[in-house]
């Protein structure tokens, strides 16, 4: 795994009305000139023909314009729409979807540190599973953490078959925590899950409402930033009735 810096994948919408209008205008100025050209032909002498040479000249610049000004426009409508984000649904995964923003604090070896990585674990924990993008994951999870390899392992497979996920935020809520020897955190904390929807082309295949609160425990280890060594479930609603 590394430990670089995940960039932060921004979508913005962006309008064309400006550009519509200018393409627009563009078009008018050629048809204007066009309607012009048309009526020296018709009302012209062989005295003319100089200007009429100078008149082409200046409609196939307007035209030229023109077309110039529609390819723009049409470039600046796919771009917009390449661009937009589209939320995971029963119609397809997530698509320009922006990534959590890493916390300054995962770089810091305390213990808000290790709770900021963790939150931003199950966030993108989310965003994996709705986009497919799984890089990220895999860059905050060490290869011995047999949790992570597992959701790593379970999204990949279900994208690779052509599913994907519908996935609500899970809700972190930290009971303790304490720095270990050797760069080693310990945190514990009640996990409320997000539900889910699992889908392919041929429709809903699995769900899930999310269930009851239960007690987690993790592992965190810190080499340059926070990465999480091991996550484990200690107990549950049914363990605790």
């Amino acid at each position: 795994m590394t430990f670089e810096g995940a960039s932060v994948g921004r979508a913005h919408r962006s309008t064309t009305a400006g550009s519509n209008w200018s393409a627009w205008h563009v078009r008018s100025i050629a048809t204007a000139a066009a309607l012009g050209l048309l009526l020296v032909g018709c009302g012209g002498d062989e005295g003319d023909a100089d200007d009429d040479g100078g008149d082409q000249e200046t409609v196939d610049a307007a035209t030229e314009e023109s077309e110039e000004a529609e390819d723009s426009d049409d470039e600046g409508d796919d771009d917009s729409d390449e661009d937009e984000p589209v939320p995971a649904s029963s119609g397809g995964p997530a698509q320009n979807w922006p990534e959590p923003e890493k916390p300054d604090a995962m770089f810091e070896e305390t213990e808000e540190g290790a709770i900021a990585a963790l939150e931003y674990w199950w966030e993108v924990r989310e965003h994996a599973r709705n986009t497919g993008d799984l890089s990220v994951l895999r860059e905050i999870s060490t290869e011995d953490c047999r949790m992570c390899q597992s959701e790593i392992d379970t999204a990949d497979q279900a994208y690779q078959e052509g599913a994907w996920f519908v996935q609500q935020p899970d809700q972190v809520t930290v009971v303790s925590t304490e720095i270990m020897d050797e760069s080693l955190a310990l945190v514990q904390f009640d996990l409320d899950p997000g539900s889910f929807e699992g889908y392919s082309d041929d429709g809903l295949h699995a769900d899930s409402e999310g269930g009851d609160p239960a007690g987690w425990e993790a592992d965190l280890v810190f080499d340059e930033e926070w990465a999480v060594y091991e996550l484990e479930l200690m107990t549950s609603a049914e363990d605790e009735g």
